[in-house]
């Protein structure tokens, strides 16, 4: 059996779920045109609550005509929450939406790949109380 974790990503319904191509547009880990940085929630919950507050959506009424879809992503065992460093900075720096907390975000990415890093990990800036929801292990039915 291969090992699977679920990742998870709302997106507009008409994209892929994944960018493949510059051109991304920006958001809190990437400056738009930054190579493709694809931000996957470890639950349902978080990836909605992350697609609501990037697309400023505050109220139902904001709702009226959105397409939106909820992707479940197999990604390798290794790419699991053991695997990737948590980041290292202040929490009011992670979620602070000005320029110089994206410029301090910006220099921990660097540092991060110069050291091999493949991904971070960091908490949700959607939601105003600190919840952990872990990656899934998925190992039924899936063939090496």
């Amino acid at each position: 059996m291969a090992p699977y974790r679920l990742g998870f990503r709302v997106c507009d319904r008409r994209h892929p779920f994944l960018w493949s191509l510059s051109g991304q547009p920006g958001g809190r880990w990437n400056l738009p045109g930054d190579p493709p940085r694809h931000y996957l929630a470890s639950s349902p919950l978080v990836a909605w609550a992350e697609w609501l507050r990037h697309q400023e959506i505050h109220e139902p009424a904001d709702l009226d005509g959105v397409a939106a879809a909820l992707w479940a992503v197999l990604l390798p065992f290794h790419w699991g929450v053991d695997d990737l460093p948590l980041v290292n900075l202040p929490e009011a720096v992670v979620l602070a939406d000005d320029a110089a907390a994206m410029e301090q975000r910006r220099a921990e990415i660097n540092s991060l790949l110069r050291q091999g890093a493949q991904g971070l990990q960091a908490p949700t800036a959607a939601l105003l109380q600190r919840q952990f929801h872990p990656c899934r292990r998925c190992d039924a039915g899936l063939e090496q």
